[in-house]
């Protein structure tokens, strides 16, 4: 075994295949390859030195899928006549061949974000998890349909009855950008992309999962009472050894991805200190640290909790909105958040528990703080002119083609949309 059998498999070839089978080995030289694909999908993406946990999950995920489709595609092989024994052997051979197809998630080590733009940024990442998701099920397909000597397109439709569950429960468990569920969120054009690709995911892989699993099942039954499936690669075969230029990659792939870590780690941890702060309630503690670094210190297109697209609700927006006119914090941290509340949401107002609502919802207090919070900004005109117009229909209600003004909103609620529509007209 080879690093040119490494590459030929890769590319399906049936000779790589069946050595790698036969090289008992290869289930290390594997490991190495899924340690090192966790440092390249991890290592801009979580601070690993806080959370190292995050580098142990692409093999728990690795290990738990190879053996459910292990199952599965044994199940199947054993309705078809070709037995489950040895069953350790077999399955130490199909767990290799799985490992080995983690050199294709370095793909997801390109920083993508460091020279697109947020969308076109999504839009890669989508486009790489999509290549190497649609290169590891046909490979796998490829390997099921050598290792069992079986058609590929019955191997594809078992492969694929995994796949389609996986992928669908990957994406329901999975946080996403909420669209519906409170009214006033905005989404950008980025969330907007992740929330309409998930739900496509979900719709067409719940309605496909019926086609995998009846095609799963007419494989299994053995028609005519041919059995066809045959594991060909025999116990008695001659095992194969692993040269010293298959465990080189390996190794190199896993050196590699340690010496990725200094490019992107020190911003990780510096997101991952702000955020603990916000979420523990030290939130000057937590603008005051951001304020004393400037915005290319952090992730690029890192948006600071509450991520108002995802349904957060904590730490207190009010209690920020509050702290960042502070002059001691950083005008890039101000503008961070006046972003959120100007351009997020269509009712940018959280009452007391910290809820967004309308406009229309606040009772005098929380309006007054609302008003006299746009008023102190440094420029208020921004968000008034925004705004106006939801404190005008708190104000009236629009009723036979004409505004009625409601008698019920108080005096104090008319001065309100006074002092916005001033706020504009000073900007004119």
């Amino acid at each position: 075994m080879t690093p040119l059998t490494l590459a030929k498999f890769l590319i399906g070839s049936r000779e790589a295949i069946e050595q790698i089978a036969r090289a008992p080995q290869a289930i290390f030289v594997g490991l190495l390859f899924v340690l090192s694909a966790g440092l390249a999908r991890e290592y801009d993406g979580e601070d690993l030195l806080h959370e190292p946990w995050h580098l142990l999950l692409p093999l728990a995920a690795s290990l738990a899928t190879a053996t459910l489709l292990y199952l599965l595609v044994a199940g199947v092989g054993f309705c078809r006549g070709a037995g489950i024994r040895p069953f350790l052997l077999r399955y130490r051979a199909f767990l290799s061949l799985y490992w080995m197809t983690a050199p294709l998630a370095w793909l997801y080590a390109i920083p993508v974000e460091r020279f697109l733009s947020p969308l076109d940024s999504i839009r890669a990442n989508l486009w790489l998890l999509g290549i190497v998701a649609l290169w590891r099920v046909l490979l796998i397909t490829r390997v099921v349909s050598v290792l069992y000597r079986t058609r590929y397109l019955a191997a594809l439709l078992v492969v694929m009855l995994m796949a389609d569950v996986v992928a669908v429960s990957v994406i329901v468990a999975t946080p996403r950008p909420v669209v519906g569920i409170m009214g006033g969120i905005r989404l950008t054009e980025a969330e907007s992309l992740i929330h309409a690709t998930s739900c496509l995911i979900i719709i067409f892989g719940v309605l496909s999962i019926p086609i995998w699993f009846f095609g799963a099942v007419f494989v299994a039954i053995p028609l005519g009472g041919k059995r066809g499936w045959l594991w060909t690669i025999s116990a008695d075969a001659l095992p194969l050894r692993v040269g010293w230029g298959a465990w080189t990659v390996a190794a190199s792939l896993l050196v590699v991805g340690v010496a990725l870590l200094p490019l992107a780690q020190p911003e990780q941890q510096r997101r991952w200190i702000v955020e603990d702060q916000l979420r523990h309630g030290r939130i000057d503690e937590a603008l005051q640290f951001m304020s004393k670094l400037d915005r290319d210190d952090f992730p690029p297109y890192w948006d600071p909790p509450p991520r108002i697209g995802y349904g957060e609700r904590k730490p207190d927006m009010w209690s920020i909105l509050k702290l960042v006119q502070e002059e001691k914090i950083a005008p890039w941290v101000r503008e961070v958040y006046i972003e959120k509340l100007v351009s997020r949401t269509q009712y940018p107002v959280f009452d007391e528990r910290d809820q967004v609502v309308n406009i229309t919802e606040l009772d005098d207090d929380n309006l007054r703080r609302y008003v006299n919070f746009i008023a102190s900004l440094p420029e208020p005109q921004q968000v008034a002119s925004h705004h106006s117009r939801l404190v005008d229909e708190a104000l009236y209600e629009y009723r036979d083609e004409e505004y009625v003004e409601r008698e019920d909103l108080s005096a104090m609620r008319r001065n309100a949309l006074k002092k916005l529509e001033s706020l504009e007209s000073d900007d004119e």
